[in-house]
């Protein structure tokens, strides 16, 4: 896959919403990460809605969606990054990081051009092998190993 379809497949975090859990460290960590271009007026909104002291429970149920468009699959993801509104540390990193910018630019500013890259992402990643059964694992948490 190449670098643009890396990008484009992330763009998939148009749909849905963050649980405010996987926000948690990155919003109230002590050692920020001064290469992200985290708008300040959105991190203070969400720090509004993923409180710290929640709890982990409230933490788990909590959520943002991801986006104003977030049950349409549309490049709006890309406009937000553009915008300093990446929820994690993957979006806002792509936002900033000379090797992934140009795609994050031309994907917000081209909706077709996202789409063709989504795409083509997609159908290499359906081609993939998955392992099954013995062979594969399911991850518990998607940020470690199990």
């Amino acid at each position: 896959m190449t670098i643009e379809e890396s990008v484009a497949i992330l763009g998939a975090h148009t749909l849905g919403v963050t649980h405010c859990i996987n926000l948690q460290s990155r919003l109230y960590s002590t050692q920020k990460n001064n290469a992200t271009n985290q708008n300040p007026a959105f991190e203070l909104s969400l720090k509004t809605r993923c409180p710290q002291l929640a709890g982990p429970t409230a933490s788990k149920i909590s959520f943002v969606q991801n986006d104003l468009t977030s049950v349409i699959f549309d490049n709006e993801y890309f406009v937000n990054l553009m915008r300093g509104r990446g929820l994690l540390n993957i979006d806002s990193d792509m936002a900033v990081d000379s090797r992934t910018r140009p795609f994050v630019e031309k994907f917000a500013e081209d909706q077709g051009a996202f789409f063709r890259a989504f795409s083509s992402a997609f159908v290499k990643l359906s081609s993939y092998g998955v392992l099954t059964g013995n062979r594969g694992v399911v991850r518990r948490s998607c940020g470690a190993l199990d």
